[in-house]
């Protein structure tokens, strides 16, 4: 990924500090499906983050997701 694309990906989970993104925005930074997203939280490929209910990703272990697949 270039480093444009990360820089994207960042600013797009912006809505939360800190790096994090919710399932549907860390859908988009990697092109993915909903629940192809959560599959992945469920099976242990991505580490959840529940924070006043709401399921958060680190940007950084989506973007390692990307490299890992390719």
């Amino acid at each position: 990924m270039s480093p444009g694309a990360v820089e994207v990906a960042t600013n797009m989970a912006g809505s939360i500090p800190g790096g994090f993104a919710t399932v549907p925005e860390g859908a988009k930074i990697v092109k993915l499906a909903e629940p192809t997203i959560r599959r992945y939280l469920t099976t242990k490929k991505l580490r959840r983050y529940k924070i006043g209910g709401r399921t958060l990703i680190k940007v950084a272990d989506l973007l390692g997701l990307i490299k890992e697949v390719k």
